[in-house]
């Protein structure tokens, strides 16, 4: 059964010369499975992403790879085009320590690249208050989840007749 959840982290990108500018980026990622997701393979991930000076809003997409319990790393890769047809790259990772699990699964860090070459260093941040939500984000698919009551309640009349 496929299943996703959502995400908002919020932060800043700390440019060469020095200056900050916000960054932030809400995503919904989906399992492509329950084995898949087993076996290491990565989140497909969509939703939106700003940056001040460069956009507003975009559409943002990529892969989110989730290596726990053995490896104890998140690794996020999410792609967006600007307004000016600039292509940005943002590559984070989260190092997950289990003693201190809170704190190390609410900070961010990467890279975020400009066409192929890296133009700040980011530190995002997931927020306290966004946690009833993002639990509440966790169900399976909605059509798969249908799908498959459907079917078991068909089994159930077949087999009480």
């Amino acid at each position: 059964m496929r299943f996703h959840f959502k995400e908002t982290m919020r932060g800043r990108v700390e440019n060469p010369d020095r200056s900050i500018s916000p960054f932030e980026f809400t995503i919904t990622a989906r399992a492509r499975g329950l084995i898949a997701c087993a076996l290491g393979e990565p989140f497909d991930v969509s939703g939106t992403a700003s940056l001040q000076n460069i956009s507003e809003t975009v559409s943002v997409g990529g892969t989110l790879l989730v290596a726990l319990p053995l490896r104890r790393i998140l690794l996020y890769d999410l792609s967006f085009k600007a307004p000016d047809g600039a292509l940005y790259r943002y590559m984070g990772r989260k190092d997950v320590r289990y003693l201190h699990f809170l704190r190390t699964m609410s900070w961010l860090r990467g890279t975020l690249f400009r066409n192929g070459e890296p133009v700040g260093q980011a530190e995002l941040w997931f927020s306290y208050r966004d946690l009833p939500a993002f639990i509440l984000s966790f169900r399976p698919g909605i059509i798969p989840a249908i799908s498959h009551a459907i079917h078991r309640l068909r089994g159930a009349r077949r087999e009480s007749t």
